[in-house]
């Protein structure tokens, strides 16, 4: 499963939005990340359009590019707006700018606005590294691998044979047992020739 933490925040305030207004700048250090922007604008004008829209400068440096670009309309009245979830994916050096466009009324250097950026993990420890929870570890030992066999299964039935107790060598019937020596795992039928001719198993 999935889950969100706060990558980076930035107030810009009592800022003139009548043309593309810069409100963020974000610089991504390491690895990749899948990062979510949220632009809160406060204090607007409203009646009309406003435009929030990303570009990425790849490594941080030559040609910006053009990631996403939304519109929201403010009615009549509203003087606070939200650009909600917002995704986006960076590399490693990447530079990510966060821009604002409002109406031509927003000249009065009253607007604030706030952008929070936000990633998106799995389940990684600081390495980056996949941590499984035990009931996805349990989800993968469970998989039936073979006819009936699970994976759990198979790996008790390859234990009996490399590691535990046996009995019956150089007899017609070999017996591998469990660790705790408490049941026969692998019951093996050998003819003249040394093959194993019926196997009885038992990975319970």
């Amino acid at each position: 499963m999935a889950y969100i933490t706060q990558f980076a925040t930035n107030t810009v305030s009592n800022t003139n939005l009548t043309a593309a207004t810069l409100v963020a700048t974000i610089t991504n250090t390491t690895r990749i990340r899948k990062l979510w922007v949220n632009i809160f604008a406060d204090q607007v004008k409203g009646t009309g359009d406003y435009i929030a829209h990303i570009l990425v400068k790849r490594a941080g440096a030559g040609s910006s590019y053009e990631s996403i670009k939304t519109t929201k309309t403010a009615g009549a009245g509203v003087t606070s707006i939200y650009f909600g979830s917002i995704p986006i994916t960076l590399n490693a050096t990447d530079v990510m700018y966060v821009y604002i466009i409002g109406l031509a009324t927003d000249n009065d250097t009253t607007a604030d606005v706030i952008v929070d950026v936000n990633e998106e993990w799995a389940d990684i420890d600081a390495s980056g590294r996949v941590e499984l929870t035990s009931a996805a570890v349990d989800a993968i030992l469970d998989e039936v691998v073979e006819g009936s066999l699970t994976f759990r299964q198979m790996l008790r039935l390859f234990m009996a044979v490399l590691a535990n107790k046996s009995s019956g060598g150089g007899t017609s019937t070999i017996i591998f047992r469990d660790l705790g020596d408490t049941k026969a795992r692998i019951t093996a039928t050998i003819g003249g020739a040394g093959n194993r001719n019926a196997v009885t198993i038992d990975g319970s």
